[in-house]
């Protein structure tokens, strides 16, 4: 990957905007069958074939789980999983059948990786730009705790086609990564206007998070986006998966 590409994404985030980056190579496949995997282990949580508790760990504010396999919820109508190293081995000691599924856990791994990779090169520019800010040292503190955030929408009805209600992430920057059709959007600073966002083939939108605009001072706001399920090319619900790196402060 050219450093410029770096940079450049870099700078448009500190600057207000977003930026893009390539992603590896071989992520896109993986997240592919990494979704679709998802989406199975989706039908069978409904049909009642899995142990749920075994799945997820980490209850969050919601009493949804922060880690592998989130509760189902019906007016959210998705299957949510969120993976980072330990996760294989978290849900292997609660009992969950995990190596009928280990060509899941490899492909979540492998990608896992690559993602986490370009993410340190994206924090040492974010340094370079910011430099009194701590910014670089406050990422490698907080370890390899950064999830990868699996999203499997089921097919929306009539006009009802939001999948994601505007808001922002608790993270320091998000890496938008992977999506079955182009339902990205934002709402400008200071407006109410979405805009959907064309995200290049083969490349991760980025953007700051609250953890971002906490760290600056309020320097860097915090981007509010959503999503749309694309019916023309997602005819059997919205995919798309979202790599979320933090910082090492209090959870917002």
């Amino acid at each position: 990957m050219r450093r410029t590409d770096i940079h450049d994404a870099a700078y448009a985030v500190v600057n207000g905007g977003i930026g893009f980056v390539p992603i590896p190579p071989d992520c896109p496949e993986k997240t592919s069958f990494m979704l679709a995997e998802l989406a199975r282990l989706g039908r069978l949580r409904q049909e009642g074939a899995i142990k749920e508790h075994a799945w997820g760990y980490e209850p969050d504010h919601k009493g949804q789980y922060d880690g592998g396999l989130s509760q189902y919820r019906t007016d959210e109508r998705k299957d949510v999983f969120h993976f980072e190293p330990k996760t294989r081995d978290i849900l292997a000691s609660q009992g969950a059948p995990v190596h009928e599924w280990d060509d899941f856990f490899r492909a979540q791994a492998e990608s896992w990786y690559a993602l986490y990779r370009l993410t340190d090169e994206l924090m040492r520019a974010f340094e370079q730009l910011m430099p009194e800010r701590g910014i670089y040292d406050s990422f490698k503190s907080f370890g390899l705790r950064h999830p990868n955030r699996g999203l499997v929408y089921a097919r929306r009805r009539g006009n009802d086609v939001e999948t994601a209600t505007p808001h922002t992430d608790r993270a320091f920057v998000s890496l938008h990564h992977s999506e079955t059709g182009p339902g990205f959007f934002v709402i400008p600073h200071d407006t109410q206007e979405r805009l959907r966002l064309h995200i290049p083939k083969g490349y991760a939108a980025v953007f700051p998070g609250l953890k971002f605009y906490k760290m600056t001072g309020g320097l860097v706001r915090p981007i509010v986006h959503g999503t749309y399920e694309v019916p023309a090319c997602e005819p059997d619900g919205r995919r798309a998966s979202v790599f979320f790196a933090h910082t090492a402060i209090a959870h917002l």
